[in-house]
């Protein structure tokens, strides 16, 4: 697994599919874990996501910015305006830039919240322009206006380093825990049985979605509880 791997995610609210790398998953997983998101995340709800010429194209108003990665549409007729405020704040504190987009600012029809992750891989060259236009305090249209929601002081252009594990580290994780956890064998005590079964399945969701480095701290807790039991057992 390499980071800049695009891979899909899911289902976007017109039926085509979400793709993101490795990476920008992996970042926006933490993004959704940020103590003041978490309380709604189960509401938000991806409307565009990156890399849209492999599900088939995106909207036209946006100007092909979703063609490669970085970019996601996010909806907000279900939150409130505090929830908005809130994921754009969330959003720009772990190192990514976001707006609201409505006929005041761009001149949307359909509200959303439009971000740029500008450490993702291969932006297209108008999110590119985009993330250097939030970086110079702009609203990134084509008016070049000023930015209109708070700003981090200083400004945070690159994910915290809590956020985002190295994809190597990653791989080389997830190999070698299915081993070890594979050598607690399937002939072992029902108890045993279901402390594998659940690692396993931890480590294939971190395998194929990316993992933050503090899930990779949790699941390597949980694998040594359970070999250290196995050890005290044996």
């Amino acid at each position: 697994m390499a980071a800049h791997t695009v891979r899909r995610r899911g289902t976007d609210s017109s039926g085509r599919g979400i793709y993101a790398s490795d990476y920008m998953w992996s970042w926006w997983q933490q993004v959704l874990a940020d103590p003041a998101v978490a309380p709604f995340a189960h509401l938000i709800v991806i409307t565009q996501g990156a890399w849209m010429t492999v599900a088939g194209g995106g909207a036209r108003a946006s100007a092909g910015y979703h063609d490669g990665g970085g970019c996601f549409d996010l909806r907000v007729w279900n939150l409130t305006s505090r929830q908005v405020v809130t994921l754009v704040w969330a959003i720009r504190r772990h190192g990514g830039g976001a707006w609201l987009r409505n006929l005041a600012h761009g001149g949307f029809t359909d509200p959303h919240i439009h971000l740029v992750l500008g450490t993702d891989y291969d932006l297209d060259s108008g999110a590119a322009w985009q993330w250097s236009e939030y970086i110079a305090g702009r609203n990134g249209l084509a008016s070049s206006g000023r930015d209109y929601h708070r700003r981090p002081n200083p400004l945070i252009t690159t994910p915290p380093e809590d956020d985002m594990a190295n994809a190597d580290e990653v791989l080389a994780a997830v190999e070698k825990l299915t081993k070890r956890v594979d050598r607690m064998g399937k002939n072992t005590a029902a108890r045993d049985r279901r402390i594998r079964d659940m690692l396993l399945s931890r480590i294939d969701q971190y395998g194929e979605k990316g993992a933050t480095a503090a899930q990779l701290k949790r699941l390597r807790a949980d694998v040594a509880l359970a070999l250290a039991d196995e050890d005290n057992e044996a």
